[in-house]
């Protein structure tokens, strides 16, 4: 047998083992290019009155061109709408 598959596996002494830190920022990670969709949709006209990137329009114009880029930030960013919380109206 080749040495390499004899080779068996070290045992750690036993350890406590340390939780992860759950708040690991994922979301700003994943966002590759910030800022790219928003500079796309002023260049297209493609911002509504009240400042929102209207996504509709911006992911007809890039699959028209082809822009796979901007495809997937739009797709992006329709997902983390949904995870905006809603404010409480002043009573």
């Amino acid at each position: 047998m080749a040495r390499h598959l004899e080779r068996r596996r070290r045992r750690r002494a036993p350890t406590r083992r340390r939780r992860r830190r759950r708040g690991t920022r994922f979301i700003q990670k994943a966002i590759k290019r910030p800022g790219r969709l928003t500079r796309f949709a002023k260049r297209n006209k493609a911002i509504n009155k009240r400042g929102t990137i209207n996504l509709a329009k911006v992911l007809r114009i890039a699959r028209r061109r082809g822009n796979t880029g901007i495809i997937r930030a739009a797709n992006l960013a329709r997902t983390l709408r949904t995870f905006r919380r809603r404010r409480k109206r002043a009573a």
